[in-house]
């Protein structure tokens, strides 16, 4: 998996892509995963999430969007933004998402073990470098498992508040 000088952040994300396509292909011909097939998988895994998480030339990532991540962070929740992939020739877009499970008995109710949000931010219509929010998001939780519209920011936000997590690592969700 190793990335030569010479090649791009685009042609790494292609070959990497082509990567985790035979990984996967071999894993279903021979019916079973290796332990070094997932050690492979994690690896590309990991370096196609930060190769989007690197926003296009000219763009970052709104500030609504970073206070949220830091906040879920800070809270021992997950975040992720997925920003759109290198070589893209449309308007550049941005998914954040934050998330964690739920521990066994944490919610007297729940139908679920987890709560993940998904805000996207885009540039259609927007000048050069500018986002902004794409319709309401979606969400997923406890109490509501099956995909819906995200409440606001702020509401978010009181979630993950209320909602701690104890250890983020352990609880991946991406």
């Amino acid at each position: 998996m190793a990335t030569t000088a010479a090649e791009t952040l685009e042609q790494e994300y292609h070959r990497l892509l082509a990567e985790r396509a035979n990984i996967q292909a071999t894993a279903r011909a021979a019916g079973e995963t290796s332990t070094e097939a997932r050690e492979q998988m994690t690896a590309v895994m990991d370096r196609l999430r930060e190769i989007l998480a690197i926003p296009p030339d000219g763009y970052t990532l709104p500030t609504p969007a970073a206070k949220l991540i830091a906040h879920a962070h800070a809270h021992g929740w997950l975040g992720e933004t997925q920003w759109t992939a290198p070589g893209w020739h449309g308007e550049p877009f941005v998914a954040v998402k934050v998330g964690r499970r739920m521990e066994p008995g944490e919610l007297e109710y729940s139908r679920s073990d987890v709560w993940l949000y998904q805000l996207t931010w885009h540039s259609r219509g927007c000048p050069p470098g500018k986002l902004r929010l794409f319709g309401s998001g979606l969400s997923r939780t406890p109490e509501n498992p099956a995909t819906h519209d995200a409440p606001s920011i702020k509401a978010i936000t009181a979630v993950i508040t209320q909602h701690p997590g104890p250890d983020a690592a352990s609880l991946a969700l991406f």
